[in-house]
Parts: structure tokens; C-alpha cells; sequence
């Protein structure tokens, strides 16, 4: 039977766009910074996010099949580069969900009030990572309410911050935190700390030119979907990160302490505020389901497409009857169960519990890593390729070649702030463990380009051409 499948307008899209991007566990990090962190966000989204967007959205309209990154590298510097980008691309999500899952154990213990055990932590993220299998096996249009609820969620839940704040100092409250010109100056220490959290907290709207075909004018969509959805995600974080400010001050925000302590700092305990905290918690961790789900949508159909052109592991090229990356999808559980199942060993056992943030971690650094080719590949492609461009990059050819060179450097910086901090220096520690952890990411990509060199070398020539 022939399954018509719907297509997304230009509302959904917006909505799906900023699902995806915004992340709000990274608003405390955020706050971290001070008054000075307004600044750097205001840089980091003209200097990154805003030729970003740009340049995504020209790809994404000119190549809108399904490959998304892997297609735009293997274009521009071939086969190769594809297969790394896309193996990069995918193994960051796949260390990405135990991660998420697991912020979502420990808030749903605190909803609970109760403190779940490693066992107990591994269990709830083992569950809730098949449970986003699940929803991404759906066509993408037809699980379009996941992101619409998603995005409501994460809007509501980081404008209540804010709005809490203002009415803090509307009643007459001074602010926990100064708040003048001379504290909004731009540190760059305070830069450099903020950097990675703020990347983080862009990425992905490739995603959406990911799911160009369950839109239904890409062409117009796409460009329109990612200002729009950039404003508003620059709006939310900034406007949240001002709500924990006048409330918190500095030296008490915990980036890592979870998003319940913020609230409880923020609205209280008792009574009302008590029942509201404990609603924006349950939001919240619907936030991490939609997160996931849309991601998946982007990550496992560039999977896909990779495995299609054999750049990717055989099984990664099934799917159900709507045509979703179901092989892909799978994959995310089956490393989302091996991962969390290492961790519960490794707490149990009473070793290093925060290797298990050592491979969130993993994911980051990855994620980023991922994203440093594109840039290059946009001005090749601009100068190799004649494809016609539906929607266009304006500027000159100067301003067009920094816009993508002042990006790079920034994901560079990124990925190095991971491992340096520009006051503490490096963590040793950390570094060999992540550091290594990246090494063999890298390394089991390269063994599988050289898999598939040996793979197209055994067949016949008309398939290798086809291939």
C-alpha cells in the first residue's frame, strides 16, 4: 500500500528548528558567566551562529537530499571526507543519549524526591532510550507534535525563568548579581569558558535541510525556519540566563548542579511555587524526549543515506514502511544500553563515577568536531559547483570566506576549552581519558573507510560505478 506521508509548513518547521537546538540544561552554565556572558552570547551569535545558519541554509536548499553534512563534504572533498564526517556526525548522537537519559533519571528522582541508585539511574536511561526509538520510527510529519510540544515546553519553562526574574526586581528586589554597564564588559576568560557550552547550545539546525523531504517548500522554508528559529532561540537563553542572575548570585551557580536546584532557588518550595516547580520539572523532562527524537530524525536519515552509498555499516541502510532510518535508530538504543549498562559497573564498583561525563563529553567534543569541515566544504562547493541556488548567501567573496573561517575558529576553540580551561590550564585526567576516547572514535571510522575501500574493491565494476 502506498503511504502518503505529510509534510511540514513553515510553523512546524520553525518549531522544529528550535526543538532541536534549544537546550536547556546549558541556561545555569550560561548564567555562569555573569553580566559579561550577555556579551559573548551576542558575539558568539553574530560571529558563529548567524554565517552558520546562513550557510546551512544554503546547502540544505541547494542539496536537499536526505545525506545533509555527509553530502555537502563528500561533494566537496569526497568519499572519504564524507565517510568521516558521517560516521563523526552519528557516533557523537549515539554517546549523546545515555547522557541525556541520565539527566533525566536524576531529575525524575528529584520530582520524586527519591535518590535513585546507579542501577536504578541505568534502567530509567535504558528505557527512555528505547522509548525514543520508538517515537523516531515515526514518519516525521506525523510525530511533528513531539517538536510543537517540545518547543511549547522549552519556551515556557525558560520564559518562566525570566519572568521571574523581572518581577524580581519589578517588587523592589535588588538583583543577586550587579547589573551595569561596566559588568556587561567582555572578559575574554569568561569568553573562553563560555564558548563550548554556548556551540552546544546552537548546533542542528542542519538537521532540518536533513528533513527536507518531509517539508513541503524546502526551498523557502529552510532559510526563513532558521532566522526565525535563531531569534528566538537567542531570546530564550539570553532572557534565562538574566532570570537565574537576579536571583542566584554568581558564585552559588552550580552549571552542572541540574535545573531543579536553579527552580528551587528561583520560585521556592512551598505551596504554590512548590506545584509550580515541580510542573517546569515535568516539562523539562519532556524537553530531553523531544530533544532526542528530533535529533534522530537529522542524525539516522544522514546515517542512512551514508550507508546507502556504502560509507556506513550495511545495517544502517534498512528502514520501515514510512522510509525512517530504522537501522540507525536501533543502533542509538543498542549504544545507548551499552553505555549506560558500562556505567552502572563502573558506579557500583566504586570507581570513577564521572567517567560516565567523561563520555557526555565524548559526544560534545565530536559534535563540534563534525561541524569543522562544513565550512570548507560551503566554499568549495561555491567555487566548484554550479548547482543552481534557490536561496543564496549574499556578500562578497572576502566576506563570504571569513564568514566561514571565523566559525571554524571558533568550533576550534570549542573543542579546545573542553580539554583547557583559560584560568584552571588543562586536566590532565581528563584529557587522557576523553582525549583517548576521541582518538578511538576516529580510529574505528578510519577502520571502516578502510572496510569499504576493500568491500568496493571486491565488486564487480558496474556495481562499483553504481556504488
Amino acid at each position: 500500500m502506498d503511504i502518503k506521508e505529510k509534510k511540514m509548513g513553515l510553523f512546524e518547521t520553525v518549531l522544529f528548528g528550535v526543538c532541536t537546538v534549544l537546550v536547556i540544561d546549558t541556561v545555569a552554565a550560561s548564567a555562569a558567566a555573569g553580566p559579561g556572558g550577555f556579551v559573548w552570547w551576542l558575539i558568539i551569535l553574530i560571529c558563529f551562529f548567524l554565517p552558520y545558519g546562513l550557510v546551512t541554509a544554503e546547502l540544505s536548499t541547494t542539496f536537499p537530499q536526505d545525506g545533509g553534512i555527509y553530502d555537502w563534504v563528500k561533494r566537496a572533498f569526497g568519499r572519504k571526507w564524507g565517510a568521516r564526517t558521517a560516521w563523526i556526525y552519528w557516533i557523537n548522537f549515539a554517546l549523546w543519549i545515555p547522557a541525556v537519559y541520565y539527566l533525566f533519571a536524576v531529575i525524575l528522582g528529584q520530582l520524586l524526591n527519591i535518590e535513585f541508585s546507579p542501577i536504578e539511574i541505568a534502567a530509567v536511561s535504558i528505557t527512555m532510550s528505547w522509548v525514543a526509538v520508538i517515537l523516531s520510527l515515526k514518519p516525521v510529519a506525523e510525530s511533528s507534535w513531539v517538536s510543537t510540544a517540545g518547543a511549547a515546553c522549552k519556551v515556557s519553562v525558560m520564559g518562566m525563568i525570566g519572568l521571574a526574574g523581572i518581577y524580581h526586581l519589578a517588587t523592589g528586589n535588588v538583583s543577586a548579581n550587579p547589573i551595569s554597564l561596566s559588568h556587561f564588559v567582555p572578559d575574554i576568560n569568561i569568553g573562553l569558558s563560555l564558548i563550548s557550552v554556548a556551540l552546544f547550545g546552537l548546533v542542528g539546525f542542519e538537521v532540518v535541510g536533513g528533513a527536507a523531504a518531509a517539508l513541503k517548500n524546502p526551498d523557502k522554508d529552510i532559510p526563513r525556519a532558521t532566522m526565525l528559529g535563531g531569534l528566538m532561540i537567542a531570546f530564550f537563553y539570553l532572557i534565562s540566563s538574566f532570570g537565574v542572575l537576579t536571583v542566584i548570585p554568581m558564585a552559588d551557580i552550580n552549571p552542572s548542579a541540574g535545573l531543579m536546584e536553579s527552580l528551587d532557588a528561583l520560585f521556592g518550595v512551598d505551596g504554590f511555587a512548590g506545584i509550580l516547580v515541580k510542573v517546569l520539572g515535568v516539562l523539562f523532562l519532556f524537553t530531553l524526549i523531544s530533544n532526542i527524537v528530533n535529533w534522530s530524525v537529522g542524525v539516522n536519515y544522514v546515517a542512512r543515506y551514508a550507508a546507502m552509498n556504502n560509507d556506513m555499516p550495511a545495517s544502517f541502510k534498512s528502514t520501515n514502511k514510512y522510509g525512517v532510518a530504522k537501522g540507525a535508530a536501533i543502533w542509538n538504543g543498542v549504544v545507548s544500553t551499552i553505555v549506560m549498562i558500562a556505567y552502572a559497573i563502573i558506579a557500583t564498583t566504586g570507581a570513577n563515577e564521572d567517567l560516565f561525563w567523561n563520555v557526555f563529553s565524548l559526544g560534545a567534543v565530536t559534535l563540534l568536531m563534525s561541524y569543522m569541515i562544513m565550512f570548507p566544504a560551503f566554499l568549495r562547493l561555491r567555487m566548484k559547483d554550479n548547482t543552481p541556488r534557490v536561496y543564496r548567501m549574499k556578500g562578497s567573496p572576502l566576506l563570504i570566506t571569513l564568514a566561514c573561517i571565523v566559525p571554524t575558529v571558533f568550533l576550534g576553540l570549542g573543542v579546545l576549552t573542553f580539554f583547557w580551561h583559560p584560568v584552571q590550564g588543562v586536566d590532565l585526567a581528563f584529557l587522557t581519558q576523553v582525549g583517548s576516547g576521541v582518538l578511538l572514535a576516529l580510529l574505528i571510522g578510519e577502520l571502516g573507510i578502510i572496510n569499504r575501500k576493500k568491500t568496493v574493491a571486491s565488486m564487480p565494476a558496474a556495481e562499483t560505478r553504481l556504488s
